[in-house]
């Protein structure tokens, strides 16, 4: 049973899309975040193709992807996938990773090789250990104990050739091939055979990690350093991203390729959200999105049906809903 699904992007890489698209060809941090984006588009990936052998678990078990705990006031961690049972938990790292892969015991990184290059990389088993470390202290201090922790590094990218030491015991026992993660996946629970987790703990496991995940969402305008001016405005076309759509007959039309929408607003306002603050006033979005009319931009706001505070001129609307990944708008807008 998957818990916590992975079928919407996660907000950092949804910061990174919108980023990419705002962000002009010719800037000098274009590059930068082109390959951050790629980077964590290919990783998401990854992650999605653990549902089919994920599909096929018999067992009773719960499944949560993209799984971010807090283990002590400041200190965030996060998992790719957590398959959780009465008998076990596994952690799953994924790596989407093409070229040869070098498991690399001695200096603790991943070496790939691609073209005649070779590039050192994080140690996945490095970090799927420290994130064992931090779960385990998070099921202590929420009164879970003794619930045996599994990890596992799964490589997703079919053209990817695995190599390590032949004295590199961890990569053998825990690096497995995603088409062969379902056999990997009951070998472990076939160890574990014993019941730690009553129906009812495991009922308030879940909940717990449901209610203390929080998404990976960032100031990401500060981690590129970047002002608002660096940005591309306006209304994007859906079809060919144009940032100078205009409003005609109650819908949106592109000047470049006579595309016409009625809700290209609404990722306007989203790319908002993502890149420049989760709250804004009437004026600030009529900037970025460059809409003159202070009352077509008011009814738009009124349409979202959008939380707001303040009064007139220095009404605040929250933009809370477009970080939310369950969170539905409605579409039209009234022209009159």
């Amino acid at each position: 049973m998957i818990v916590k699904t992975n079928t919407i992007p996660p907000l950092f890489l949804q910061q990174l899309e919108s980023l990419s698209h705002r962000l002009p060809p010719h800037h000098e941090k274009y590059g930068e975040v082109i390959r951050k984006y790629r980077m964590h588009a290919a990783g998401y990936a990854g992650e999605k193709s653990l549902l089919y052998p994920f599909r096929y678990i018999n067992s009773p078990h719960a499944i949560f992807f993209d799984l971010r705990l807090r283990d002590s006031i400041q200190h965030y961690f996060q998992m790719d996938a957590l398959l959780l049972t009465p008998t076990c938990c596994i952690i799953f790292e994924v790596k989407n990773i093409s070229g040869t892969i070098y498991f690399d015991p001695h200096f603790q990184q991943l070496i790939r090789k691609d073209t005649n290059q070779e590039t050192s990389l994080p140690d996945p088993l490095s970090q799927v250990k420290r994130q064992k470390q931090h779960l385990s202290h998070w099921f202590i201090s929420n009164h879970f104990y003794h619930i045996p922790i599994e990890t596992v590094v799964v490589v997703t990218n079919q053209s990817s050739v695995i190599q390590a030491p032949s004295t590199h015991n961890d990569a053998y026992n825990q690096v497995v091939r995603v088409e062969n993660l379902l056999g990997k996946i009951e070998g472990i629970l076939g160890r574990h055979q014993e019941k730690k987790l009553s129906n009812k703990q495991l009922t308030n496991i879940k909940k717990s990690l449901l209610d203390q995940h929080t998404d990976y969402c960032p100031t990401i305008m500060k981690m590129f350093h970047l002002k608002e001016d660096d940005l591309c405005k306006g209304i994007a076309c859906p079809q060919c991203h144009h940032k100078s759509m205009y409003r005609k007959n109650g819908k949106w039309n592109c000047i470049k390729c006579d595309t016409t929408s009625k809700t290209a607003h609404v990722a306007g306002i989203k790319d908002y959200a993502l890149l420049i603050g989760h709250s804004a006033t009437n004026a600030a979005l009529r900037d970025f999105l460059k809409i003159e009319s202070r009352h077509l931009m008011l009814r738009i706001l009124h349409g979202l049906h959008l939380p707001q505070t303040g009064a007139q001129k220095n009404r605040m609307y929250s933009l809370a809903p477009f970080l939310s990944r369950n969170h539905e708008f409605p579409r039209t807008i009234r022209d009159s």
